[in-house]
Order: C-alpha cells, then sequence, then structure tokens
C-alpha cells in the first residue's frame, strides 16, 4: 500500500506543529498490518513544497515539492531540500512520476522540472535511499 496525505504525518516534520494528532496511532496501526504480512511501502505528502525522504519504522516518507513556484525555506523542516527555481524556464517546474517494481522492492521518484530523481530500494528489511 502506498499512504499519501496533505500534511506530514510527523509532528517534526511540519513546521507549525510538534505532533500531529494521531502519529503513534498510525504508525502502530501501519506496524501491526506490516507483521501480519500486509505490504505498506511508503507514505507520501505535499504541504512542505520540498523534497524530504525520512524513514519511520523501515517506512519511509517522503515529501515532495510541488508545482507552486516558492521557496519560503525558513518554514521547512530540517533536511528538506528546495530546488533552485525560475520563472520562464524548464525549472520552473516540479513534479514527480512515481514508479514501483512488480515486486515492491524499489521505488523511483522521476523528476520533471526543478530538482533530482529520487530512488528507494528495499534491501534486507530496510529501505535504502540512493
Amino acid at each position: 500500500a502506498v499512504i499519501f496525505s496533505h500534511s506530514p504525518v510527523l509532528g517534526w516534520m511540519h513546521y507549525w506543529s510538534d505532533r500531529i494528532k494521531n502519529e503513534s496511532r498510525l504508525l502502530r496501526a501501519l506496524g501491526r498490518q506490516m507483521r501480519r504480512g500486509h505490504k505498506a511501502l511508503c507514505i507520501i505528502h505535499g504541504h512542505n513544497h520540498g523534497d524530504q525522504i525520512a524513514m519511520s519504522d523501515h517506512l519511509p516518507i517522503v515529501s515532495i515539492g510541488c508545482t507552486k513556484l516558492e521557496a519560503v525555506n525558513d518554514k521547512k523542516p530540517g533536511g528538506t531540500v528546495t530546488p533552485d527555481r525560475r520563472p520562464g524556464d524548464a525549472s520552473q517546474e516540479l513534479w514527480d512520476i512515481m514508479r514501483i517494481s512488480e515486486d515492491g522492492s524499489e521505488i523511483d521518484f522521476i523528476r520533471f522540472g526543478a530538482g533530482s530523481d529520487r530512488h528507494l530500494r528495499h534491501i534486507n528489511g530496510k529501505w535504502i535511499v540512493k
């Protein structure tokens, strides 16, 4: 499963919050489902308008930039990348196509416009960011 959320699911990933309501309940519920054999691949959110990958309980939480041409770097959590963008050229755009391998062991975020492609690979029970 891939879980999509507008806002981050963890408070430390959100500039205006110390915690997100029910964040620990969500992570516990996902952990229970994974122990029962269900596969949770990642949680994806926007809201921060920047790129970041964090790990929680061996589950990647991926922040994706947006097409809005802004940075507001003073309102980003640590580790967030906001690529340089200029109106009127290719860097103005910023969006990803997500590709998941058939067996779920690899996730690619293929970037169009500003920023870089990102790759996650599941090896020996852990996600590796490349």
